[in-house]
């Protein structure tokens, strides 16, 4: 019979274990692209067995997929007015919160031209903005108006994400913000 206090420990030592891995496939994924990424660089950026990789994760498709997810800020962008959405969204995207990277578009942008990434990419951004941007739009929902949308979303996530220019003034933040607000709320209003 199994002594109550080793499972404890083993639970977070599993825990460690599972987010060690996913902060190397995260960390190696937003390098390298999917296909240049091995599960034995993930385990050896680890410092674990690279079994484990697949013992934890079943596939190095599935870790990616789980990396996308757990590397993304948390947007719960899709809810009141246009106006309300447009100076949320532009607020993440000038200035995230806590100073996180969106960590999730650099892993699809190393990894845009791999046909193995590329449903996994898709699937993910359904999940996160083209379905729960469906919902909240509901019967004003327009797939031009929606495309129109995550493309500002995307471009200027990307723009962050890969530029070491995008450091800004205050001031500026600001001016990029309030654009940025502008530019949300023509395409979500504007008839087309």
């Amino acid at each position: 019979m199994m002594n109550s206090a080793v499972q404890p420990t083993r639970s977070r030592k599993a825990e460690r274990t599972r987010d060690a891995i996913l902060a190397a496939a995260r960390a190696l994924f937003a390098a390298d692209s999917y296909d240049d990424v091995g599960v034995r660089d993930i385990g050896m950026a680890a410092g674990i067995d690279p079994a484990l990789v697949i013992r934890y994760f079943g596939s190095k498709e599935r870790l990616f997929a789980e990396a996308l997810e757990t590397g993304a800020e948390d947007m719960d962008l899709f809810n009141g007015t246009p106006e309300e959405f447009s100076e949320r969204a532009a607020g993440i995207l000038v200035e995230p919160k806590d100073g996180a990277k969106l960590q999730s578009f650099l892993m699809m942008l190393q990894s845009a031209t791999s046909q193995k990434a590329a449903h996994l990419t898709e699937q993910y951004l359904d999940r996160r903005l083209r379905e729960p941007l469906k919902a909240w739009r509901r019967k004003d929902y327009d797939p031009v108006q929606a495309q129109l949308v995550l493309s500002v979303i995307l471009g200027t996530a990307l723009s962050r994400t890969i530029s070491p220019h995008f450091k800004m003034s205050q001031g500026e933040k600001r001016k990029l913000q309030t654009a940025l607000k502008r530019l949300l709320i023509y395409c979500l209003d504007t008839d087309l």
